[in-house]
Parts: structure tokens; sequence; C-alpha cells
């Protein structure tokens, strides 16, 4: 699927019935977030109004570092996150996501596989190895989504394949808000 309206072919990377996160080949795509409302699946008057009326239901109000390479997935993520109710801290790679993980407390951590400096891996492995932040769950994306689960899959509570609907990464959260709600007791 392309965004008609563009001035370059882009691509849809994640999308529901609310938002499409498109995509230009260089990764710079100015205006985001307007290309977002017109890129839109379904016609909508308020998307906002339709993400909260989905059946899936995200504990509102956590703290969540997302950490991506790529600034217009932070961006969608960010705005869709927020958009429910959560306090959201981006970073670019994982070195950047450690330094804000050991100075700041966070319910959840959505990270990328493959990202330049300190992959989501090697972020995640060093989370764990932390008692302080072995605990906090995590979602990793990618599209390369068998390394995940051949790398990665005891320290991830959730791995999401790129492109994800959003709609996923509500139900992922949901699970892991779950789990560490029955972990707690």
């Amino acid at each position: 699927m392309t965004c008609e309206d563009s001035s370059q072919p882009s691509t849809v990377i994640a999308h529901d019935a609310a938002f499409a996160l498109v995509a230009s080949p260089s990764n710079e795509y100015p205006g985001l977030l307007s290309k977002l409302r017109t890129a839109r699946v379904a016609p909508l008057d308020n998307p906002a109004d339709a993400l909260a009326s989905q059946a899936v239901t995200v504990e509102a109000g956590l703290s969540i570092l997302v950490v991506d390479d790529e600034f217009n997935i932070v961006e969608l993520l960010a705005e869709l996150l927020e958009a429910r109710g959560h306090r959201v801290t981006t970073a670019i790679n994982g070195l950047i996501a450690t330094s804000l993980l050991h100075s700041n407390d966070y319910d959840l951590v959505i990270t990328d596989f493959m990202m330049p400096i300190v992959d989501g891996i090697t972020l995640v492995q060093g989370m764990r190895a932390s008692p302080r932040l072995a605990a906090v769950p995590v979602i990793m994306a990618s599209a390369q989504y068998d390394v995940i689960a051949t790398a990665g899959a005891e320290l991830v509570q959730v791995a999401l394949r790129k492109p994800f609907a959003a709609r996923a990464l509500y139900a992922a959260i949901d699970r892991c808000t779950s789990l560490r709600a029955r972990s707690a007791r």
C-alpha cells in the first residue's frame, strides 16, 4: 500500500483503522502527522475516538521508553501512546536508552531490534543484568522477527513483527501490564 498524495513513493509500515505509519525510502518524511491523517485506511472524522473505542483495553498512565533509530517510527509511536494517556520518553539507540533507564523509572520499554551503537538485544541483556531493571517488561519489534524469536525470546515479554498494527501494539502493552501485575502479587 502506498500513500497516494506523497511527492515520492512511501511505504506503509504499520496501520490500523485510524492511522498508517508511512515512510519514504530516505526515512525523512516531512509533515508526517499530516500525511498520516491523509493516509488513513478508513475515513474517520476523529482518529482518537476510533482508537479509544477499540476493544483492546490498555492501562493508561504508564511511563514508557520507546527506542528506535527511525525517527518516523518513534514519532508515531509516541503520538499513539500519548493519545492513550501514557507518558513517553524516546531514544534513538540503545546507548541513550541505557542512560535513560539508569536515571528514570519506566513501566515498559518498547524497542527496535536493529539499531546502531547498541542494538535491542544488547539493551535488554543489560536490563536483565541490573537488579533494578530486570523486571521491567520489554516489547521488541523488528522486521527480523525470526532473530528475536531465536536470540531474544527469553529476554522479552512480547515480540512484534514489523509492520504491525496499532491494535497489536495495544494488545502487547496489555499483555505486558497483565504479566507484571500477576508477578507483583
